[in-house]
């Protein structure tokens, strides 16, 4: 059996473009976006959308979260679960109330702070039973190909959308780490330490899809096409906004 989860921005329109391509090879699919996917492909009768919220999770990405568990849940070894793992995914897959009201605060007071997404993901991973590779582990013994599409500088999957099928090296103890550097009491969350079993990723390929520097070189491609002077000032340039320029 074949069935496809997106999680992320462009996920839902990624997913149903698979599944038409599929046909009644596919099982069952669920998506979750910011957005639905275009009238034509809302038809498809074996693929479920969800329009989530982003940047803070809600009830909303909840009920669709706890819909790809229980589809992940009843997989077996001889299933394969292909996903669409997008930007916003670190928002959109939110597991339960717990991690709703701590992913809330911390997205709030570490933004204020200053954090990168880097760190801000350390912890997300830390408050959910689903990122940091989580999800790897609810859907194991099946075999997983994760297609995704990074928003973050360096294109570390473990960080793009908290990495819910990429093996996690950082622990508990680094959560706790980043809120104290910001002046947050670690006391004040439910940390978890992620899947550090490696038996539940042996079956799972993540491939890096689409990346920023995609688009960048799409774009110079472009303008060069048009005659226009055009230079990529840096492929890893990152910081502050405000300091940015």
């Amino acid at each position: 059996r074949i069935f496809i989860v997106g999680i992320g921005k462009g996920s839902a329109l990624a997913s149903a473009v698979l599944a038409e391509k599929l046909g009644d090879k596919l099982t069952q699919g669920i998506a979750i976006d910011v957005n639905e996917p275009n009238l034509q492909t809302k038809k498809l009768k074996n693929l479920k959308t969800f329009v989530g919220t982003h940047p803070l999770p809600s009830e909303k990405n909840i009920k669709a979260t706890k819909e790809i568990i229980k589809l992940a849940e009843n997989l077996t070894e001889d299933d394969l679960l292909i996903n669409f793992i997008c930007g916003g995914g670190s928002a959109l897959a939110c597991a339960s109330d717990k991690e709703l009201k701590e992913a809330a605060v911390v997205f709030k007071e570490l933004t204020a702070a200053g954090a990168d997404i880097k760190e801000m993901n350390i912890v997300r991973k830390h408050i959910s039973e689903f990122k940091g590779g989580g999800f790897a582990k609810i859907a194991y013994p099946a075999k997983i190909i994760s297609l995704i599409v990074s928003d973050v500088i360096g294109n570390d999957m473990s960080t793009i959308a908290s990495g819910p099928t990429v093996f996690d090296i950082t622990t508990k103890e680094e959560a706790e780490n980043v809120l104290k550097k910001y002046g947050i009491n670690p006391k004040n969350f439910s940390l978890l330490e992620t899947p550090k079993d490696k038996k539940y990723f042996r079956k799972t390929k993540n491939i890096l899809f689409v990346c920023n520097n995609d688009a960048v070189l799409a774009m110079e491609d472009k303008a060069r096409q048009m005659e226009l002077g055009a230079r990529i000032f840096s492929l890893s340039y990152d910081g502050e906004a405000k300091d940015a320029l």
